[in-house]
């Protein structure tokens, strides 16, 4: 998917200003050319503001063009501070001892990770485990916690494994919650698009399907348009291109 984890943004309760723009060579993958607005330089000077629930006495800091603020919103709207779950993942370290190692059944590929420090729980089967800077690299990878006990998780790993201690430089992540960490985003109100080359432009407004289109030569605005980003690829060959979007 053209776009980072944590798309497609959630839904725009208003707006201000911004400036974006972007200019480049599209192929015919929108992988190469997709565009969140919030990352053009220039395109947003604001910061968000805190939510503050209505009766509270706290003050909100007034939105500006120079100053705090979101497209968000004013600090009333509750998306104005959707946070970052710190329960997403349950990490470890190694400790280059007895106290972190790695056993491998062979007749079943089945990897076994005993860990003294930590408490494992049935919340993390069919969870996901990532392995890094494990000694034997074929420890490393993205699993699929098949048992548990207390002080262990297991997984399948096809690649095989080794007995071995999970050395200090090592860890383990386990992802508890599926969700990404929210992407911060800004959504325009009008959108712009020159095709400069010879062969039509498609558009995409979620990085995968094709969502528009704008011939060869030509140039298409789409007013009143909230949204947080957008990709574009060539028909064929090549397009030069400029998005513009305020």
């Amino acid at each position: 998917m053209a776009f980072p984890d944590g798309w497609p943004p959630r839904p725009s309760p208003g707006a201000l200003n911004i400036a974006f723009l972007a200019e480049g060579t599209a192929t015919t993958s929108y992988e190469d050319n997709a565009f969140l607005f919030i990352d053009g330089i220039g395109a947003n000077p604001f910061q968000p503001t805190p939510y503050v629930e209505p009766g509270q006495e706290k003050l909100n800091t007034p939105i500006t063009p120079y100053g705090p603020g979101t497209p968000l919103g004013t600090g009333r709207d509750a998306r104005d501070v959707v946070p970052f779950n710190p329960n997403v993942f349950y990490r470890g370290n190694g400790l280059g001892t007895a106290q972190t190692t790695f056993t491998f059944d062979a007749p079943t590929d089945t990897v076994t990770y005993t860990d003294f420090t930590k408490k494992f729980d049935r919340g993390m089967l069919n969870k996901s485990v990532r392995i890094q800077g494990a000694t034997s690299g074929g420890h490393n990878g993205t699993f699929k916690i098949t048992a548990f006990t207390d002080r262990s998780i297991s997984w399948v790993n096809s690649a095989g494994g080794a007995v071995e201690d999970l050395p200090v430089t090592g860890e383990f992540r386990i992802r508890l919650v599926d969700e990404a960490p929210p992407k911060a985003a800004i959504w325009s109100s009008s959108i712009r698009v020159i095709n400069k080359g010879a062969a039509d432009l498609y558009l995409s407004f979620n990085g995968v399907d094709d969502q528009g289109i704008v011939p060869a030569g030509a140039t298409h605005v789409y007013r009143s348009r909230a949204e947080a980003g957008m990709a574009v690829k060539a028909s064929a060959g090549t397009v030069d291109f400029c998005i513009e979007a305020w």
